[in-house]
């Protein structure tokens, strides 16, 4: 199973030390954008959809935590993991009010960040599981249904 990730930092030369990262040591995971700021990252997660959008919270402009209200706001349903320079309680109980993954704190640790990673795309894979057997279970019902409408057909039929 894939992940798609988008990476949201404005500093270019984290974004592109955690692509690395997570290309190197999460096979099953693809970073399918980057960008520099929340207004950038809110626009490319719009459009792209991923699975997982890993971001800073101190940006100019639009911060992470605004970036992460906005999305879910207008919809998007990834899952966050906020990273941040800056490990004060106010904006760890921003993130969690907003449901985000995971709060770690720079400089990023490998292990942390593989773990962290790896618990996410588990818990991303148990929800896509629980929605597949959601519509196989909904497939049975119409296709027992169907069959019933057959048989109670048939019997009016022929009797």
């Amino acid at each position: 199973m894939n992940y798609a990730v988008l990476i949201v930092d404005d500093e270019p030369g984290i974004a592109e030390g955690l692509k690395f990262l997570i290309e190197r040591y999460l096979p099953e995971c693809r970073v399918v954008g980057m960008a520099y700021d929340g207004k950038q990252g809110y626009e490319t997660a719009m459009e792209l959809q991923p699975d997982l959008v890993l971001s800073d919270i101190r940006m100019p402009g639009m911060d992470g935590i605004e970036m992460i209200e906005h999305l879910k706001k207008f919809g998007y349903c990834g899952r966050f993991i906020i990273l941040s320079g800056y490990a004060e309680f106010e904006y760890a109980k921003s993130a969690i009010r907003l449901g985000v993954e995971e709060y770690i704190t720079k400089p990023v640790d490998e292990e942390e960040l593989v773990s962290v990673f790896s618990r996410a795309c588990c818990s991303i894979k148990e929800e896509r599981e629980k929605e597949r057997k959601a519509v196989q279970m909904a497939d049975d019902l119409e296709t027992y249904s169907q069959n019933m409408k057959g048989y109670i057909l048939k019997d009016i039929l022929l009797n």
